[in-house]
């Protein structure tokens, strides 16, 4: 999972275009869309 916050929806649709479309490894990829702000931390918990 990768997560990118973007401003706008422009700024999202380059970022896509640069990092998916134009390259040649990356076969498919989905990109769900959330425009609420539920869950404000990017923080992942890490178990030993």
């Amino acid at each position: 999972m990768l997560i990118c916050p973007a401003p706008d929806m422009k700024v999202f649709e380059l970022l896509t275009q640069r990092l998916f479309l134009e390259d040649d490894n990356v076969r498919r990829f989905r990109t769900p869309l959330t425009m609420n702000r539920t869950k404000v931390s990017l923080t992942v918990p890490v178990f030993d």
